[in-house]
C-alpha cells in the first residue's frame, strides 16, 4: 500500500516489543513476550485493522472497475455501492448472480492470502432480495455461509422491517419492560426512580430513533456534505441533481427521506424557529454554498442547534414550571406537594397505611394534608414568614401550595 520501510519498522517494533503479565491474587506474574500479534484491547489494533481493510476496499473497487464484481448501481448517475464497512463487520452488495457469488469468494480468498485475515464464514450470512429461498441456500453454500432472509437484527436493530408497523417496535418495548421492572422501582427513592426513567427514556430509544425516525442533523448534512457517499445515494435515488432546493424539504418524497425533509416545517411549527435563522443558501463569486447562522465559521453542528432549542431553561408542563437551576429533588417535591402526593397523614391513609389519627401532630388542630403541612399549619407559617423575611419579600396569605406557586410565578416570573 506504499508504506515506507521506516514506518513498517516502527509498527513491527511495536508488535514485537510488547509484553504482558497475568494477575494472580492481585499480584502480577513475570512478564512474557506476545508472539501472536496484537494483544486484545491494544489501542494499535483498530488502527492496523483500518489500514488492512483499506486494502480490501481498494480490491473491491478495482474488481468493480474491471467488471469482476458487479455492485449496486444507483439511478440518475449515482455511485456504485459494492461494500460497506463498519468496525469489524463488512457488508457486500451486488447483483444477484452466481458469477458474482463465486468472484466474491475468490476476492475474499485473495485477501486472506495477502493479509492473513480470514473471513469468519460461520458468522456470515447471505441475503437474497426477492430471490427464492432454495436458491439462496444453494448459493450460500458456495461461500460457506448460512442463508437468511429479511428482516434480520444487526446490533440490536431490525433491518428490513417496516417500522411503520407497531409490532416491529416490540423489541424496544420489551427492553423498556426489562429495564423498568417493578422490583427495581420498589427499592428506589422517588429521585432514583426519576433518574432511572430519564436514563432509560434518554438512551434506549435514541439508537432506534436515530435510524428509523431520521434526525434533523441529516437534513443539514445533506446540504453541507453533498460529496459524501450517503449524500450521493440520497441525491441519486430522489434525483435531486435536476431539481430545485425546495425538493429537499418536500414532504411528499417517499422513503426514509420523508422524515428528514419535514424538519424545516417541524422547527417552524413546533419550536417557533424560522429555518432561515438556522441555515440559508448564500451566493459568492466561487459559487453557491449553505451557511449555518448559529456558528461563527458557518459550519452546521447538531450541538449548536440543540443549545438553541434548550435556550429557554424553563419547561412548562400544564401550570407547573420545571426550573433547571433548582435541584431535581426540590422540583419533584414541589410538584408532588402541588398534586397532594407527599406522604402526609391524609395521603398515607389514602394509600392504605394504618395510622392512629390523621390529625396534625404539630398543631393538633386539623387533618394533616399537603396544604396544611406546608402552608396552613402555624409552625409552617412561622418558617415561611422567616424565609420571606430573609428574602426581603412581603408575604401574602396563602391557603394552598398552588396559591404560593402562583404568587412566586407572578412575583418573580419563574
Amino acid at each position: 500500500m506504499g508504506f515506507g520501510d521506516k514506518w513498517r519498522a516502527w509498527i513491527k517494533g511495536c508488535l514485537e516489543s510488547s509484553k504482558a503479565s497475568f494477575l494472580v491474587k492481585g499480584n502480577p506474574t513475570k512478564e512474557f513476550s506476545i508472539s501472536k500479534g496484537v494483544r486484545q484491547g491494544d489501542p494499535l489494533s483498530p488502527f492496523l485493522f483500518i489500514i488492512v481493510m483499506e486494502g480490501l476496499s481498494a480490491a473491491m473497487k478495482a474488481a468493480c472497475e474491471i467488471g469482476v464484481f458487479k455492485g449496486l448501481v444507483l439511478p440518475h448517475g449515482g455511485p456504485t455501492i459494492s461494500h460497506l464497512l463498519y468496525a469489524d463487520d463488512a457488508l457486500f452488495v451486488g447483483e444477484w448472480s452466481k458469477r458474482n457469488i463465486k468472484n466474491l469468494a475468490r476476492i475474499l480468498n485473495c485477501f486472506h492470502v495477502s493479509s492473513g485475515l480470514k473471513v469468519n464464514f460461520d458468522k456470515s450470512k447471505v441475503f437474497g432480495i426477492g430471490a427464492d429461498s432454495q436458491e439462496v441456500s444453494s448459493w450460500a453454500a458456495t461461500l460457506g455461509c448460512k442463508p437468511s432472509s429479511l428482516p434480520f437484527t444487526y446490533l440490536g436493530v431490525p433491518i428490513g422491517a417496516n417500522m411503520n408497523l407497531s409490532k416491529n417496535w416490540k423489541p424496544v418495548i420489551e427492553r423498556f419492560h426489562k429495564k423498568l421492572s417493578i422490583w427495581k422501582t420498589k427499592t428506589l427513592s422517588f429521585g432514583g426512580r426519576l433518574t432511572l426513567i430519564q436514563s432509560i427514556l434518554g438512551n434506549l430509544p435514541s439508537y432506534y430513533l436515530s435510524i428509523f425516525v431520521a434526525p434533523e442533523g441529516w437534513w443539514w448534512r445533506l446540504r453541507s456534505e453533498p460529496a459524501a457517499l450517503w449524500a450521493n445515494a440520497i441525491i441519486s435515488m430522489h434525483n435531486f441533481k435536476n431539481k430545485p432546493d425546495l425538493c429537499y424539504a418536500n414532504k411528499y418524497i417517499s422513503g426514509t427521506w420523508k422524515n428528514i425533509a419535514s424538519i424545516g416545517k417541524h422547527l417552524q411549527k413546533k419550536k417557533d424557529i424560522p429555518i432561515d435563522s438556522v441555515i440559508s443558501k448564500e451566493f459568492a463569486p466561487t459559487g453557491a454554498a449553505w451557511k449555518c447562522h448559529l456558528t461563527g465559521d458557518g459550519t452546521y453542528s447538531v450541538n449548536v442547534l440543540r443549545k438553541k432549542l434548550d435556550f429557554n431553561p424553563n419547561v412548562n408542563i400544564g401550570r407547573f414550571t420545571w426550573l433547571k437551576e433548582v435541584p431535581i429533588k426540590v422540583n419533584c417535591f414541589i410538584w408532588r406537594a402541588k398534586l397532594g402526593k407527599i406522604p402526609s397523614a391524609v395521603g398515607l391513609l389514602s394509600r392504605g397505611v394504618a395510622l392512629e389519627s390523621p390529625i396534625c401532630k404539630q398543631c393538633e388542630d386539623v387533618n394533616e394534608c399537603s396544604d396544611h403541612a406546608l402552608i396552613g399549619c402555624k409552625y409552617a407559617k412561622t418558617v415561611m414568614q422567616g424565609v420571606f423575611q430573609w428574602c426581603g419579600v412581603a408575604m401574602d396569605e396563602f391557603s394552598t401550595v398552588n396559591d404560593m406557586i402562583t404568587f412566586v410565578n407572578s412575583r418573580f416570573g419563574c
